[in-house]
């Protein structure tokens, strides 16, 4: 029986996934009971860097990740104490601004509804920067978002609803200190 069964990830976006990169996520894995999608992204980003190829994804080396949570967490209740931001309509309990952890495949990600005016944005923008000045994990995606747009929809039955968000209207997307492109492998 083998212990971690790699077929089911064929679908991912990983190309070649080489017994190398499979040799490296055993591994790294030696002791875990599941797969994880990051922990698979680090070992082919590691073994095509260890052939000299070039990256199979962008790369986000340098965002917050889970590892850091307290200071995602800071991050947040900052924002919200400097801010006013309006209450949500997907958790009413809570405001419309969401901060999410990066990982390796992508940024930290801040998404905020009902703040559109760019005056307003530049604010947050100016603000962040200011906060992410002792930083070193600086990669972050700020999105703007014009409303939520939160929507019952069907779930199984036509007695039974659920909600999900429907199409929401970006407004302005602002990414910093963006991975760079390698290309000399």
């Amino acid at each position: 029986m083998v212990r971690h069964e790699l077929s089911r990830f064929t679908k991912e976006t990983f190309p070649d996934w080489s017994d190398a990169a499979r040799a490296q996520y055993h591994l790294l894995n030696s002791t875990s009971e599941c797969l994880c999608s990051e922990c698979l992204a680090s070992a082919e980003l590691s073994c095509a860097r260890r052939r000299a190829e070039a990256d199979p994804f962008t790369p986000y080396e340098r965002t917050l990740t889970f590892l850091q949570r307290d200071v995602v967490a800071r991050l947040e209740a900052a924002l919200l104490a400097a801010f006013r931001f309006e209450q949500s309509v997907v958790e009413p309990r809570r405001r419309a601004l969401w901060v999410r952890y990066g990982a390796l495949t992508h940024p930290l990600k801040i998404t905020i509804y009902y703040v559109t005016q760019p005056t307003q944005q530049d604010a947050i923008l100016r603000w962040l920067e200011q906060f992410f000045t002792d930083v070193p994990q600086r990669q972050r995606r700020v999105l703007f978002y014009r409303a939520e747009n939160w929507q019952r929809e069907s779930v199984l039955f036509p007695a039974v609803q659920g909600w999900a968000r429907g199409p929401e209207e970006l407004l302005r997307q602002h990414d910093t200190d963006a991975p760079s492109v390698d290309t000399s492998r």
